[in-house]
């Protein structure tokens, strides 16, 4: 049986829990009709209401705050690398259109990058402006769909982007065929794994 709330007359002072309702229409001793809650009663009432509006204000607030963070650091991060293609582009001198670079990364796999622009619409939304790929000898590719392309006994398994931070250092993120897991490095061309055509 549910606990009703707890009821005093104001004519007589009596206190009851009522049966069938929250508030009875009458006192069961003085029969008056000026019945009311308790103050405890009401008070309780009033925390439960303020308990509730805090709790809904903390998700509130807590989720607006969660998601303004997420945005204002993801306009730092594109700002931040905005400027500094943008610092870079202004101290240094242009890149040779026509350029490619190779780098042998060991076991057959070799990094190519061009100036050629960049088409990964996710990569140059961020800034990154040239094209690069990655190759794995054919014999080490496990199936066919796990390529992006394949060109003689040479398979194209990473495509990206890249840009100059400074100097001969860039910036690259690539996305694997295979799974889609996306990475970043930096590298700098004149490391001595590079060539250039």
């Amino acid at each position: 049986m549910a606990k009703r709330l707890h009821n005093k007359c104001k004519s007589c002072g009596y206190t009851w829990y009522p049966k069938g309702k929250n508030i009875s229409t009458k006192c069961p001793r003085c029969y008056s009709t000026a019945v009311d809650i308790t103050l405890l009663e009401k008070i309780k009432a009033i925390f439960s209401l303020l308990f509730f509006i805090f709790f809904i204000a903390i998700i509130f607030f807590s989720n607006t705050d969660t998601s303004n963070k997420k945005s204002e650091t993801s306009n730092i991060d594109q700002s931040n690398q905005s400027k500094q293609t943008t610092e870079t582009n202004q101290s240094e001198p242009a890149i040779e259109a026509g350029k490619t670079w190779t780098g042998d990364w060991g076991n057959g796999i070799v990094a190519t990058m061009t100036t050629e622009p960049c088409d990964i619409s996710d990569f140059t939304k961020l800034d990154y402006k040239y094209a690069m790929s990655v190759t794995i000898p054919i014999a080490r590719l496990k199936k066919p769909t796990d390529a992006w392309h394949i060109d003689g006994d040479k398979a194209t398994t990473m495509m990206g982007c890249w840009f100059r931070t400074s100097g001969l250092s860039i910036h690259a993120k690539m996305i694997r065929k295979n799974d889609g897991k996306v990475t970043e490095q930096n590298f700098r061309l004149d490391d001595g794994n590079w060539s250039s055509k």
